[in-house]
């Protein structure tokens, strides 16, 4: 009986001094929570590694495999913005960037992506669709912001967190708003996603992230795999770190590459005493919502010109003398808009509107069936603009084409953009709000030999 005694007593002993590190009992509830008012701005930095295979159109029957390497990184300062709504508009911040950069390869092509400007200040707006990113002050561009959409961040992480009290050990379905939001699908056809509280130690709760994504994302399926775990301060309240994993298979879509890729994402982040620009003040700034003019994206042409446009447009191709743009909504394609310069004539005149309709009619050949229009287009800047609307036929299919020619600072450019006649509706007007943002600036002189 001693000895048995002896023994209890050191189990006993041996439990209570571990006491201090040991997992805290199942049975035990926590809340991890983390408050959008609590006035912390965090620093956060962030490594994202994506590998895989890109996928690309070769023919109508084939597809051209290209290997992918990305290495991304990030540096920000974040405060949390008050909720526009619930669920995914509840989660919002202001960011200023100190580092946002990328290195891509593609078969060894290599090409880099990082915000133009030192401490950018961005707001970073939480939508079911996935997080949308502006620039308060001025334009983004589509680098940009395909940059600052890198999987797994660590906003719509948050939403991941469990809505009531839980135990360890206890497992919970993660909303479809937040595993949508997080994986950036567009249209969801399917989530499965789940949390489990694996422990809480030192003051620090650890919790398993697992499950799958279907869906679409501009258009093309795509399946999307998540594992990995989040790190919450279950003394200070607040999300501390995230290791996650997410391997995607994407069909090609109309705007964008098929891909079959592993992308791992690790975030730090933690409170700070130095807010930099991301002041209470600045925040107090930040409407609700983001204006439509906001979340424009500002598209530089290689011929010393410039447009800015909606989200919905996407660049198609780009070369030294044409750029392709296409429209598209809720995934499908709209119309395709060509941009490119016409070249100076020597008789340095403008090309006349008989000879704009000539080329309109010679470009079309036997597609063209009539030119409903022309006329001139009114804008609030300099830049005139002459447009032809003519209607035809391409593969047995009722198309529109609308031609516009712009003349400023004594240059002209062309516009072609075309699209089935049943999705006018849809086109709303985009084209010519395109069109109307046109700014060209006067040619580069070149110093002539000898000059400085």
């Amino acid at each position: 009986m001693a000895k048995r005694s002896l023994l209890n007593w050191i189990a006993l002993f041996a439990f209570l001094i571990g006491g201090a590190t040991r997992p805290v009992l199942a049975d035990e509830e926590y809340s991890l929570e983390e408050s959008p008012t609590n006035g912390l701005v965090y620093r956060v930095s962030a490594e994202v590694d994506v590998r895989g295979k890109l996928q690309t159109t070769a023919s109508k029957e084939k597809t051209l495999d290209l290997d992918l390497a990305v290495e991304a990184s990030f540096d920000y300062r974040e405060r949390r913005l008050p909720g526009a709504g619930r669920d995914a508009e509840a989660l919002r911040s202001l960011r200023q960037y100190r580092q946002a950069q990328a290195a891509i390869t593609v078969n060894k092509n290599r090409s880099f992506s990082s915000l133009s400007n030192a401490d950018t200040m961005i707001v970073a707006h939480g939508n079911r669709p996935g997080i949308t990113f502006y620039q308060p002050s001025e334009f983004l561009t589509r680098n940009e912001l395909e940059l600052l959409q890198m999987p797994g961040d660590a906003l719509a992480v948050l939403g991941l967190l469990p809505q009531t009290k839980v135990e360890v050990g206890q497992k919970w379905t993660v909303e479809t708003w937040a595993a949508q939001m997080l994986t950036g699908t567009e249209a969801l056809l399917k989530s499965d996603v789940s949390c489990e509280l694996d422990y809480v130690r030192n003051n620090t709760a650890k919790v398993r992230i697992q499950g799958s994504v279907e869906g679409a994302i501009q258009g093309a399926t795509t399946k999307i795999e998540l594992s990995g775990y989040y790190l919450f301060d279950t003394d200070r309240n607040y999300l501390r770190s995230v290791e996650l994993k997410q391997t995607e298979k994407r069909g090609v879509g109309a705007v964008s590459p098929g891909m079959d890729v592993v992308a791992t994402v690790k975030i730090d982040r933690s409170p700070t005493t130095d807010a930099g620009q991301v002041t209470q003040a600045a925040t107090e700034k930040i409407p609700l919502e983001p204006k439509a003019e906001e979340l424009q994206l500002l598209l530089q042409l290689p011929w010393n010109a410039s447009v800015s446009h909606s989200r919905d447009w996407h660049v198609f191709q780009r070369t030294q003398h044409l750029t392709v743009l296409r429209l598209v909504k809720g995934g499908s394609l709209i119309a395709q808009c060509n941009l490119s310069p016409l070249a100076e004539r020597n008789d340095n005149q403008p090309i006349r509107e008989s000879e704009f309709r000539e080329l309109v009619k010679k470009g079309l050949g036997d597609r063209l069936k009539s030119i409903v229009s022309s006329h001139a287009v009114p804008t609030d800047s300099e830049t005139k603009l002459l447009r032809i609307v003519a209607k035809g036929e391409s593969q047995k299919i009722d198309m529109t084409w609308h031609y516009y020619l712009a003349t400023a600072q004594g240059r002209q450019m062309l516009f072609f953009v075309a699209f089935e006649s049943d999705l006018k509706e849809q086109l709303d007007e985009a084209d010519l709000k395109l069109v109307k943002t046109l700014r060209m600036q006067k040619p580069k002189l070149i110093p002539a030999s000898g000059e400085k």
